[in-house]
């Protein structure tokens, strides 16, 4: 897995944040800070401008506070999107844009793994399947200039009759995912200002002082720093969630991904 694989899941938060599902886009950005933090070819900077963004949303997120709450609102989006694309699939009336519906509801499915396998219902990983193979199956219709074919109506979303017949769905084309909004870019820092050198005026020398100059004690030598305390939460949000941020930096650097992973979501409860 590598980095380019959260793209998807950016571009649909920047979806759902310029049609206020807040609360959605907070999770796609989060699903794809974890997923980013287990990547092969892991880019800090961009895993530490989501975290950014994370912080920047969470106050207008709309998080209920429970993650029951949140799970049920995430995957009843996920399951209107599905539903939209499944009957428009079903009545003979599948277009570029039902492929584009399919795509995206098999995404706002994926984010809902974040709240744990346990939480999510019966055979939604065989609609998420199901959802992609009718993506890419429209799809390729379309291209070669066909009329997408209808799959069975059973009278149940995901044409439960073909469950076990579908073959395993090729990746999607590249234009297959909306691109309403394109992905966040991550700017580079602007380069620090240089000094100035400002002219010296020309001082004559000094005469030394007919009183003796008593020295300076010597310096005491720098202990050197030793290993990280533990963390210990203060009162100071922002501070304490800078704390743990840094920790998992130094987690990164080890390659203790979970440990990286637990922090940032003490430092993100934080804020």
């Amino acid at each position: 897995m590598s980095a380019s694989a959260l793209v998807p899941y950016l571009q649909r938060a920047e979806e759902m944040s310029a049609i206020s599902e807040n609360l959605v886009a907070y999770y796609c950005r989060l699903y794809a800070l974890e997923k980013g933090m287990r990547a092969e070819d892991r880019d800090d900077g961009l895993l530490g401008a989501i975290m950014s963004q994370l912080e920047k949303d969470k106050p207008t997120a709309g998080l209920s506070g429970s993650s029951e709450e949140d799970s049920r609102y995430c995957q009843t989006f996920a399951m209107k999107i599905f539903k939209s694309a499944d009957r428009a699939d079903k009545a003979g009336k599948a277009s570029k844009k039902t492929a584009q519906a399919y795509y995206a509801a098999k995404l706002f499915m994926d984010i809902c793994s974040h709240f744990g396998e346990e939480t999510l219902p019966d055979k939604w990983g065989e609609t998420k399947k199901y959802a992609l193979w009718r993506s890419a199956e429209i799809t390729k219709a379309i291209k070669e200039g066909r009329a997408p074919e209808p799959p069975p109506n059973d009278g149940e979303e995901g044409g439960s009759a073909e469950r076990e017949s579908f073959p395993p769905p090729p990746p999607p084309p590249a234009d297959v995912p909306a691109t309403a909004f394109p992905p966040p870019t991550i700017a580079a820092p602007a380069p620090a200002p240089q000094p100035t050198a400002t002219p010296q005026p020309h001082i004559p020398p000094q005469q030394p002082p007919s009183t003796p100059v008593t020295p300076a004690p010597p310096m005491q030598p720098t202990r050197a720093p030793g290993p990280p305390p533990p963390v210990q939460l203060t009162n100071n949000a922002v501070r304490d969630a800078h704390k743990l941020a840094r920790y998992a930096v130094g987690s990164i650097g080890l390659d203790a991904i979970d440990d990286a992973v637990e922090y940032l979501r003490q430092a993100i409860a934080l804020l």
